[in-house]
């Protein structure tokens, strides 16, 4: 902290840029979860197969993610251990996977 307990332009800036993502992430989720509706409803679309609609967003999402990382190299690797791998990275997936 600066002078007088006010943070620095530098924190300041990363915590609007986080809450920035944040809204935007917000916003995106509410738009797939209303695409989805539209496209689930019977009155609408009529798509019987939820659990395939589900799939096609995993797979989007997950070549997206490939594209960005190790293509384009837009976010940079990261290294970690298998240990730590299996105790912070897998328990997040699993439970993801049991959320859909």
């Amino acid at each position: 902290m600066g002078k007088g307990g006010s943070l620095s332009e530098g924190v300041v800036k990363n915590i609007i840029l986080s809450y920035t993502y944040v809204a935007i992430w917000i916003f995106l989720s509410f738009t797939v979860i209303i695409y989805n509706k539209y496209i689930l409803d019977k009155k609408m679309y009529n798509w019987p197969f939820p659990i395939s609609l589900t799939m096609i967003h995993m797979s989007f999402c997950s070549t997206l993610a490939f594209l960005l990382i190790k293509v384009l190299n837009f976010v940079e690797p990261v290294s970690m251990s298998r240990d730590t791998y299996l105790r912070s990275v897998v328990p997040i997936g699993a439970l993801y996977s049991l959320s859909l």
